[in-house]
């Protein structure tokens, strides 16, 4: 093989190594701007009672969507009310929107780090 070939090798290789890095930040970039803004609006409401940034995942189930909220509550928090309040928060949010089913909100404590799930019921309309 000529130098020529090995040249249009090297370019070849550094060609495919650029693209692969390309898409790998494309990618990041999508996930950045698909998640919900949710999380945020959360700690700017509740993050007095809240240690970190809490999570949301909206999944499909049967018959319909469900969004489980996870979030770290401080010491002394009252996980039942937090859990209420966000839930109801959610549901405000995003239940027409994503068309919801079920929310549930998972209560870390800070200290022991034990998980309780509460499921939150739709709110009834204002009248």
């Amino acid at each position: 093989m000529g130098r020529t070939n090995y040249v249009l090798l090297a370019l070849g290789l550094a060609s495919a190594v650029m693209l692969s890095m390309f898409m790998q930040h494309l990618l990041s970039v999508q996930k950045t701007t698909k998640q919900s803004p949710l999380p945020k609006e959360i700690v700017a409401v509740y993050g007095s009672r809240l240690f970190g940034d809490p999570t949301l995942a909206v999944e499909p189930v049967a018959g319909g969507k469900q969004a489980t909220l996870t979030l770290r509550s401080l010491a002394g928090v009252d996980k039942r009310r937090l859990a209420r309040d966000t839930g109801e928060f959610v549901w405000l949010k995003l239940g027409a929107a994503e068309q919801l089913t079920r929310v549930e909100v998972r209560c870390l404590d800070e200290l022991d780090g034990k998980v309780e799930a509460f499921p939150i019921d739709k709110p009834a309309a204002p009248r």
